[in-house]
């Protein structure tokens, strides 16, 4: 299947019986499910994004797919050949390795960081230096398992099924808003700021405009100095989001940084 998307064929595919493979381009990587009688993917030819191997990955990856069925209700865990079965196809002695290896690597940081909130975010761009990949042992990239945990916390009420308004956290807005008032004030106290954009009503979002001077932020203390000043907008806003006690602020510079 390319260019479009073959309705016919996905519906014949879903069902048992032919046709058993269906190879397709990037048209089928998003909002098609694949997954009633199918438990196997082949990547030929890979994506540096690995949120597009998910996706392709995913179409059969799905709740009540063919493999969820088969293993569902069993007390023993099933078999590694009894899971979803993902392929990479490559030949070993080019630099397909390298280029398998370094996807793999890039799966595996981008589950560790859904799931670990500390782990280390990988810098690599998505081109190859093969004269130092190449020098490299090449091992086996590890495979998580077992169940993956939320990086954020869950409480044990929350998986008992059982919410009333009791469970619910509710922060105590009206003292959030009056820090971040106090706070806008303290800075205004050290920085000349304009915050005549910000609205009459707002008690979360405050709009200024600062002056800079060599990249740097005119104080309210600073004389006036020779050079080049300009003024650059940003704003100071209250996030609704509370995480282990602390309170968000987001600062919006959409020119560049303050």
């Amino acid at each position: 299947m390319s260019g479009r998307v073959n309705k016919r064929l996905i519906r014949q595919f879903r069902m048992p019986g032919f046709p058993l493979v269906l190879a397709t381009t990037d048209v089928l990587q998003e909002g098609e499910d694949l997954h009633t009688f199918c438990g196997r993917v082949l990547h030929y030819g890979i994506s540096w994004t690995p949120s597009a191997m998910e996706q392709r990955t995913g179409r059969i990856d799905r709740i009540y797919s063919l493999v969820q069925r088969n293993i569902d209700g069993r007390k023993s865990p099933p078999s590694g050949d009894e899971l979803i079965q993902v392929y990479y196809p490559h030949l070993i002695d080019t630099v397909e390795v390298l280029q398998v290896k370094r996807v793999l690597k890039r799966l595996f940081d981008f589950l560790s960081m859904i799931h670990l909130p500390k782990a280390r975010k990988d810098s690599d761009q998505s081109r190859l230096d093969v004269a130092q990949e190449i020098l490299e042992k090449c091992h086996d990239i590890p495979r998580l398992e077992g169940l993956l945990e939320s990086a954020f916390p869950v409480r044990d009420v929350w998986k008992a099924g059982q919410l009333d308004a009791t469970h619910i956290e509710r922060p105590d807005i009206e003292r959030l808003e009056d820090y971040l008032k106090s706070l806008w004030r303290e800075i205004k106290l050290k920085i000349n700021i304009d915050d005549r954009e910000t609205p009459q009503d707002s008690k979360r979002r405050y709009v200024g405009k600062v002056t800079l001077q060599n990249k740097c932020v005119v104080r309210a203390s600073s004389k006036s100095l020779d050079g080049e000043q300009r003024g650059q907008s940003f704003q100071l806003e209250l996030r609704s989001q509370v995480f282990g006690g602390a309170t968000l602020l987001r600062c919006i510079s959409p020119v560049g940084e303050i």
